[in-house]
């Protein structure tokens, strides 16, 4: 009897470990955890991701010449650079890169251009 309820004890256990397991790959395989919307007066990698993104996507669309500076801090210059950007891809133009916003720039830009590192600092969904 004692051995019966060790094994229904340590098939629990299996179980729910499995079960953390899975859920765990299935939050790395979408958007990570812990990266929080970008928006005007932060600074730091996120920042610098996004102004690179934005130098690239300019690069790439006729019509949009300008060139930020990629310092980190998200000043007027980005602000306006990411607006134009948010307008010309159907966005909500609010000045904020959120997951929708960070998508575009991350796998459309930034990944391609082999800043994978970028994922881990930029929103995406």
């Amino acid at each position: 009897m004692k051995l019966d309820m060790r094994s229904a004890l340590r098939g629990g256990v299996v179980a729910a470990s499995a079960a953390v397991l899975i859920a765990t790959n299935a939050v790395s395989a979408g958007a990570q955890p812990g990266v929080r919307n970008i928006r005007y007066g932060d600074s730091g990698n996120g920042v610098h991701c996004v102004q690179m993104a934005l130098n690239l996507w300019g690069r790439a669309h006729d019509g949009w010449t300008g060139r930020i500076s990629e310092d980190a801090p998200f000043g007027e210059e980005t602000r306006g650079a990411l607006l134009n950007f948010q307008r010309q891809n159907n966005l909500s133009a609010d000045a904020v890169v959120g997951p929708r916003t960070g998508n575009i720039l991350y796998y459309n830009y930034l990944k391609p251009a082999g800043y994978a590192w970028c994922y881990y600092q930029v929103p995406t969904a």
